[in-house]
């Protein structure tokens, strides 16, 4: 099935598709599809920036409250191997809740779900990937950023 014949496949992160509640529609294979197929579009962007310094330039406002926060929150937390105990257990799913309700209004999509890779030295794949909110997402890979653990990722310019 290719995402542009999909009925309302748009650039917005339900793909037009999704207008009432969640609960009306089940498991309707075009939605998940779709989801699928931009949570996907979006690991891969994501992941391109972390491996090419020249995209990662400097940081923006947002990431940086997005780090002073999750330094504040979770400044235990093991980011460069995650365990999923870690982030998917009761305490931490009400812990990460409370983290990303910040950022309602400050990341768009805040709670879409994204695709996030538990070790950082690896690429994406089915064993290395755990479905979180996107403002999840983003705080932890920020975080993996300014602690230089995607560098091991880092494509010179030249392509060596």
């Amino acid at each position: 099935m290719e995402v542009e014949k999909i009925e309302g496949a748009d650039s917005t992160p339900s793909g037009g598709l999704i207008s009432t509640r969640a609960e009306d529609y089940g498991n309707a294979p075009d939605v998940e599809f779709l989801w699928a197929v931009k949570a996907m579009k979006y690991a891969e962007n994501a992941f391109q920036v972390a491996t090419d310094q020249r995209l990662y330039v400097t940081s923006s406002h947002e990431d940086d409250e997005l780090f002073e926060e999750f330094e504040k929150a979770f400044k235990d937390l093991k980011i460069d191997v995650i365990n999923t105990e870690d982030i998917k257990c009761e305490g931490a799913k009400e812990a990460w809740r409370d983290f990303c309700n910040k950022f309602e209004d400050k990341v768009k999509s805040f709670n879409f779900g994204t695709l996030l890779r538990m070790d950082s030295s690896k690429d994406y794949s089915a064993e290395n990937t755990v479905l979180v909110p996107r403002a999840q997402f983003l705080a932890i890979e920020v975080a993996r950023n300014k602690k230089g653990l995607n560098l091991v990722h880092y494509t010179h310019p030249t392509g060596q």
